[in-house]
């Protein structure tokens, strides 16, 4: 694909990706009836999200600039998204936790919204 229309592609998916997610996390609160306590953690995870792009943006820019540290860039961008990640899982737990919800309900939670999706990305991306 040429490099815009990659662009457009990713930047399609990312986005139905996290709203997709937004929806999802917004009728499970609905089904367990935990409303509030799913708006604070999509609140949260928001705040992330944007903290996220307003570190990765002089990376990126670095990224765009510079030819030789490509390498190094890339894997800074990574642990960034990483770190970012299980701050917010822990964020989302330790709301569970404070709101008083039961372990099964957060583990129910990390395992449906969170891991397995990235293990359908992943194996989609792996797939031969």
């Amino acid at each position: 694909y040429p490099d815009f229309i990659l662009f457009l592609i990713l930047l399609l998916a990312i986005n139905g990706y996290f709203f997709l997610k937004i929806f999802l996390y917004r009728v499970i609160g609905s089904i367990v009836m935990l409303k509030e306590e799913i708006a604070e953690s999509n609140y949260h995870m928001q705040m992330y999200y944007k903290v996220l792009g307003v570190f990765l943006l002089p990376v990126a820019t670095i990224h765009a600039v510079g030819n030789e540290i490509r390498y190094i860039t890339v894997w800074i961008m990574v642990i960034t998204m990483v770190l970012f990640y299980l701050a917010s899982l822990m964020r989302s737990i330790y709301i569970g936790n404070r709101k008083g919800i039961s372990i099964f309900y957060l583990i129910l939670y990390l395992c449906m919204l969170e891991i397995l999706p990235l293990i359908l990305i992943f194996k989609i991306l792996t797939k031969e």
